[in-house]
């Protein structure tokens, strides 16, 4: 089942990509949600970085991680790395709610091989995991994110609508009271209106 959020509203002003969510491991707490398909990865505010990092990546595989000269904000790990999972929770009215976990598979990123000091010839992967804009102090959920969800927009309701891809393949998409009247369904590629 999927679960209908109310968008955020900043400065007044209804923000159609925004809804709150709680990241539930590895370090709890209520974030704002940006839904980004114009960005790869998760962009994650400042303060939250490091922490993120720190509790995401295991002490043994740090020493290995780097970044990449003059590209500060990549960084690079061997494709081994069990990273430990970040799950965000999404919760609606109700008992609804969608968990989202992203583990090593999705948070490592194949990005080519490399002669690892101590290791050989290494696969190495991009850590799906960012910097945000500076001065942004909302989450980009990008395509890493997005990958593991359906999202309908239904503008007239101010509601985002998500369901988790995981469910069993022919399990309908229940849509019914969940959209405002009139909402078209053209991200599913459903023709009929809710």
């Amino acid at each position: 089942a999927g679960v209908s959020l109310p968008v955020e509203h900043i400065g007044g002003r209804a923000m159609f990509w925004a809804v709150r969510c709680a990241l539930e491991s590895p370090m709890p707490r209520s974030i704002v949600g940006i839904l980004d398909s114009g960005t790869s990865l998760l962009a994650v505010p400042a303060g939250d970085l490091h922490e993120l990092l720190h509790r995401t990546l295991p002490a043994d595989a740090k020493p290995v991680c780097g970044t990449m000269e003059g590209a500060a904000d990549i960084l690079l790990c061997p494709c081994s790395t069990p990273m430990r999972p970040l799950r965000l929770s999404f919760e609606g009215d109700g008992a609804s709610k969608v968990v989202v976990t992203l583990t090593s598979r999705e948070l490592l990123e194949y990005f080519g091989m490399l002669n690892v000091s101590g290791l050989g010839l290494e696969r190495i992967c991009r850590v799906a995991i960012q910097p945000s804009p500076p001065g942004m102090p909302f989450w980009l959920l990008g395509d890493v994110f997005l990958r593991q969800v359906f999202v309908v927009h239904d503008v007239a309701g101010e509601r985002v609508v998500l369901y988790n891809k995981k469910r069993r393949e022919r399990e309908p998409l229940e849509l019914a009271g969940r959209l405002s009247a009139g909402t078209a369904l053209v991200a599913l590629g459903v023709s009929a209106a809710a």
